[in-house]
């Protein structure tokens, strides 16, 4: 019966990551998802944070569209970082530093997967790869730098709300 208690948490949750992404898609290096992914999978916990994700980037391609390297690069991390994050909020000493510190490295490894990715899927020859890791740098910065202020200011008071919201469900 949880489970099927779940299915519209994960629907409804995965359409808001959607809406936050969409509505801060035309600022560079701004955005929500991290956050509200990490609090998600830190409350409800590796399983169905990786429905969430999962959702989320089908979602998500459906508006922007299905770009092979963009389905690659959202299915390998979004799940994978929903579950780092679930695992690592089981912490109890220093748990929000180890939260905020993986959120950022995190943060860091999706472009670091996309400069992978995206040259062996696209065909890059060697000097348009390059070109494509050194552009991806002044992002990569404003990424990192938005998981650490997001992560640091939203985490603790969102996961208090989705705490009172998984004991309302009685999940």
């Amino acid at each position: 019966m949880k489970k099927v208690k779940l299915l519209p948490v994960i629907a409804m949750y995965s359409a808001m990551l959607v809406a936050a992404q969409l509505a801060l898609s035309a600022v560079a290096g701004v955005e929500l998802v991290t956050v509200l992914l990490a609090v998600f999978a830190a409350v409800f916990g590796p399983i169905a944070g990786i429905y969430v994700a999962v959702t989320f980037s089908f979602l998500r391609c459906l508006i922007f569209g299905f770009y092979p390297n963009v389905v690659v690069l959202y299915l390998a991390y979004y799940p994978l970082f929903a579950f780092v994050i679930a695992m690592v909020s089981r912490v109890k000493k220093w748990r929000i530093v180890w939260i905020v510190l993986t959120a950022v490295l995190m943060t860091a490894c999706f472009t670091m997967i996309d400069n992978v990715i995206s040259p062996l899927m696209l065909g890059f020859y060697k000097k348009a790869t390059r070109l494509y890791f050194l552009s991806s740098l002044p992002t990569l910065g404003l990424h990192c730098t938005n998981a650490l202020l997001t992560v640091s200011a939203l985490f603790l008071p969102l996961e208090k709300v989705f705490i009172r919201i998984k004991k309302n469900i009685n999940l």
